[in-house]
Protein backbone atom coordinates (compact mmCIF):
# COMPACT_ATOMS: atom_id res chain seq x y z
CA UNK A 1 0.00 0.00 0.00
CA UNK A 2 1.50 3.64 -0.93
CA UNK A 3 0.46 6.53 1.04
CA UNK A 4 -1.48 8.77 -0.64
CA UNK A 5 -0.61 11.83 1.33
CA UNK A 6 2.60 13.11 3.31
CA UNK A 7 0.45 13.08 6.50
CA UNK A 8 0.31 9.19 5.97
CA UNK A 9 3.52 8.42 4.97
CA UNK A 10 4.90 9.97 8.63
CA UNK A 11 2.17 9.18 10.44
CA UNK A 12 0.81 5.60 9.65
CA UNK A 13 -2.29 4.68 11.69
CA UNK A 14 -2.36 2.20 14.41
CA UNK A 15 -4.95 1.26 16.76
CA UNK A 16 -8.22 2.47 17.09
CA UNK A 17 -9.70 6.76 17.22
CA UNK A 18 -11.19 7.70 20.33
CA UNK A 19 -14.30 8.08 18.25
CA UNK A 20 -14.43 4.70 17.37
CA UNK A 21 -13.89 3.41 21.10
CA UNK A 22 -17.13 5.83 22.13
CA UNK A 23 -18.98 3.96 19.51
CA UNK A 24 -18.11 0.80 20.47
CA UNK A 25 -18.01 1.85 24.68
CA UNK A 26 -22.04 3.13 24.19
CA UNK A 27 -22.69 0.09 21.71
CA UNK A 28 -22.11 -2.14 24.81
CA UNK A 29 -23.66 -0.31 27.61
CA UNK A 30 -26.89 -0.09 25.34
CA UNK A 31 -26.88 -4.05 25.35
CA UNK A 32 -26.18 -4.66 28.54
CA UNK A 33 -28.99 -2.55 29.70
CA UNK A 34 -31.04 -4.52 27.57
CA UNK A 35 -29.56 -7.39 28.70
CA UNK A 36 -29.54 -7.34 32.52
CA UNK A 37 -32.77 -6.36 33.83
CA UNK A 38 -34.24 -9.26 31.54
CA UNK A 39 -31.91 -11.42 32.98
CA UNK A 40 -33.07 -10.85 36.99
CA UNK A 41 -29.28 -10.38 38.30
CA UNK A 42 -30.61 -7.31 39.74
CA UNK A 43 -33.81 -9.21 40.90
CA UNK A 44 -31.60 -11.96 42.71
CA UNK A 45 -29.27 -9.25 44.30
CA UNK A 46 -32.19 -7.23 45.12
CA UNK A 47 -33.17 -10.30 47.15
CA UNK A 48 -30.15 -11.48 48.74
CA UNK A 49 -29.28 -8.20 50.08
CA UNK A 50 -32.65 -8.27 51.88
CA UNK A 51 -32.41 -11.58 53.49
CA UNK A 52 -28.17 -10.41 54.43
CA UNK A 53 -30.86 -6.86 55.97
CA UNK A 54 -33.12 -9.19 57.73
CA UNK A 55 -30.45 -11.62 59.27
CA UNK A 56 -28.04 -9.26 60.72
CA UNK A 57 -31.54 -7.28 62.43
CA UNK A 58 -32.17 -10.82 63.60
CA UNK A 59 -28.42 -10.93 64.82
CA UNK A 60 -28.96 -7.83 66.66
CA UNK A 61 -32.08 -8.72 68.57
CA UNK A 62 -30.22 -11.54 69.78
CA UNK A 63 -27.56 -9.36 71.19
CA UNK A 64 -30.48 -7.22 72.49
CA UNK A 65 -31.35 -10.31 74.86
CA UNK A 66 -28.01 -11.20 75.92
CA UNK A 67 -27.89 -7.91 77.87
CA UNK A 68 -30.06 -9.45 80.42
CA UNK A 69 -33.74 -8.98 78.94
CA UNK A 70 -36.07 -11.08 79.10
CA UNK A 71 -37.88 -10.21 76.21
CA UNK A 72 -37.72 -7.87 72.94
CA UNK A 73 -40.07 -5.22 74.74
CA UNK A 74 -38.78 -1.79 73.66
CA UNK A 75 -36.94 -3.35 70.30
CA UNK A 76 -36.90 -0.87 67.23
CA UNK A 77 -34.55 -0.25 64.53
CA UNK A 78 -33.40 2.95 66.56
CA UNK A 79 -32.60 1.34 69.59
CA UNK A 80 -31.01 -1.12 67.93
CA UNK A 81 -28.54 1.67 66.78
CA UNK A 82 -28.53 3.89 69.83
CA UNK A 83 -27.10 0.47 71.59
CA UNK A 84 -24.59 0.09 68.77
CA UNK A 85 -25.99 -3.26 67.61
CA UNK A 86 -26.32 -2.16 64.21
CA UNK A 87 -22.98 -1.74 62.21
CA UNK A 88 -21.94 1.88 60.98
CA UNK A 89 -23.71 3.14 58.14
CA UNK A 90 -26.53 0.00 58.16
CA UNK A 91 -28.93 1.49 56.14
CA UNK A 92 -33.03 1.11 57.07
CA UNK A 93 -33.94 1.41 53.36
CA UNK A 94 -34.72 -1.62 51.71
CA UNK A 95 -33.36 -1.83 47.47
CA UNK A 96 -36.82 -1.35 46.81
CA UNK A 97 -37.04 2.27 49.03
CA UNK A 98 -38.77 0.13 50.98
CA UNK A 99 -37.91 0.35 54.87
CA UNK A 100 -37.32 -2.04 57.69
CA UNK A 101 -38.99 -1.98 61.21
CA UNK A 102 -38.34 -4.30 63.88
CA UNK A 103 -40.64 -5.09 66.66
CA UNK A 104 -41.96 -7.82 69.42
CA UNK A 105 -44.15 -10.34 67.90
CA UNK A 106 -47.59 -9.43 68.89
CA UNK A 107 -48.66 -12.37 70.48
CA UNK A 108 -45.43 -13.33 72.18
CA UNK A 109 -43.19 -10.56 72.98
CA UNK A 110 -40.48 -13.49 73.24
CA UNK A 111 -40.31 -13.55 69.23
CA UNK A 112 -39.09 -10.68 67.38
CA UNK A 113 -41.20 -9.77 64.21
CA UNK A 114 -38.82 -8.01 60.99
CA UNK A 115 -40.87 -6.41 58.71
CA UNK A 116 -40.18 -5.22 55.22
CA UNK A 117 -42.10 -2.79 52.85
CA UNK A 118 -41.88 -1.93 49.35
CA UNK A 119 -41.24 -5.06 47.68
CA UNK A 120 -42.23 -5.41 43.91
CA UNK A 121 -44.31 -8.65 43.71
CA UNK A 122 -41.75 -10.89 42.68
CA UNK A 123 -39.60 -9.84 45.45
CA UNK A 124 -42.08 -10.57 48.22
CA UNK A 125 -42.90 -14.20 46.51
CA UNK A 126 -39.26 -14.99 46.31
CA UNK A 127 -39.07 -13.81 50.39
CA UNK A 128 -42.15 -15.83 51.38
CA UNK A 129 -40.78 -18.98 49.42
CA UNK A 130 -37.04 -18.66 50.97
CA UNK A 131 -38.39 -18.06 54.70
CA UNK A 132 -41.40 -20.46 54.96
CA UNK A 133 -40.10 -23.47 56.79
CA UNK A 134 -37.32 -21.34 58.01
CA UNK A 135 -39.33 -19.15 60.37
CA UNK A 136 -41.65 -19.15 63.46
CA UNK A 137 -44.36 -17.66 60.95
CA UNK A 138 -43.90 -15.22 57.52
CA UNK A 139 -46.80 -13.46 55.40
CA UNK A 140 -47.01 -11.21 52.82
CA UNK A 141 -49.57 -8.88 52.22
CA UNK A 142 -49.19 -6.61 49.13
CA UNK A 143 -45.56 -5.51 48.92
CA UNK A 144 -45.22 -5.71 52.84
CA UNK A 145 -43.51 -8.84 53.96
CA UNK A 146 -43.38 -9.84 57.87
CA UNK A 147 -41.18 -12.88 59.24
CA UNK A 148 -41.18 -13.97 62.69
CA UNK A 149 -38.33 -15.38 64.43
Amino acid sequence: MTPTSRADAHNPRQGFSFVELLIALGALAVLLAVVLPGSGYIETARIQAIVQDVATLRDAADRWLERGRLDYTGLTVTALRSEGFLPNGWRASTPYSGSYALAPAPSNATRVTVTVTGLSPSAGTALLTYYTGRVASVSLVGGTLTVTF
